[in-house]
């Protein structure tokens, strides 16, 4: 029972797990998702919703040990993703 709390403790996620959000201006370009990787691992960020990562199209693919997901248009113009770590 070490990794649960007693009945009456609080639990708080804030603790344990780290979010962010990012506005990147992009992503589309060679070395930049391998870069952001990186600052979030120093970071010790779990995930991170990104703004404007100008990645065209929509889909997933890793990125060195990270799960990138990601929507955006036909252009490299618009688009958001998600990172988890």
């Amino acid at each position: 029972m070490s990794a649960l709390k007693k009945i009456g403790q609080s639990f708080d996620l804030r603790r344990k797990i780290k979010f962010a959000t990012w506005n990147v201006m992009t992503l589309s370009s060679t070395g930049y998702q391998v870069a952001l990787v990186h600052e979030l691992a120093r970071f010790k960020l779990l995930f991170a919703g990104i703004t404007e990562a100008r990645i065209p199209s929509s889909g997933q693919y890793s990125v060195e040990d990270a799960l990138l997901l990601h929507s955006g248009g036909d252009h490299h113009v618009n688009g958001v993703a998600l990172i988890a770590q």
